[in-house]
């Protein structure tokens, strides 16, 4: 049996991006890659930064599915994620934020860094 890419390679412990061997380089199964400390270069709202050991965001952000930086409550198919068209639609206190690419509930201040407009 050849193994290739097996063990440890001294990498330091791999990237935390939650890539399968059958996805391809950066891409996970689930809603959110990186480890969303990593102290990459990309911001809230912007695509995610792609490096040799896996996309990532600025830290406290994650790489979500669909490849945007966010908070990971934020990153679609999470289970935070809320889908809203106006502010009564979000719990908490939280806005419903449109940007360019999709319209959910977050934090006022989240809304404001991904360059989004609070609906009504």
């Amino acid at each position: 049996m050849i193994c290739a890419a097996c063990g440890d390679d001294g990498g330091g412990g791999g990237g935390g991006s939650g890539a399968t061997d059958d996805a391809p380089a950066g891409v996970s199964d689930g809603a959110a890659v990186g480890d969303g400390q990593s102290g990459g270069t990309q911001g809230p709202g912007k695509f995610c930064e792609v490096t040799p050991q896996g996309p990532y965001c600025q830290a406290g952000l994650m790489c979500c599915s669909d490849k945007v930086c966010r908070v990971a409550t934020d990153c679609p198919g999470n289970t935070g994620y809320i889908m809203c068209t106006k502010k009564a639609d979000c719990p908490n206190g939280n806005v419903c934020c449109q940007t360019t690419s999709q319209t959910f509930c977050t934090k006022q201040s989240a809304c404001a860094s991904y360059g989004g407009t609070e609906l009504p």
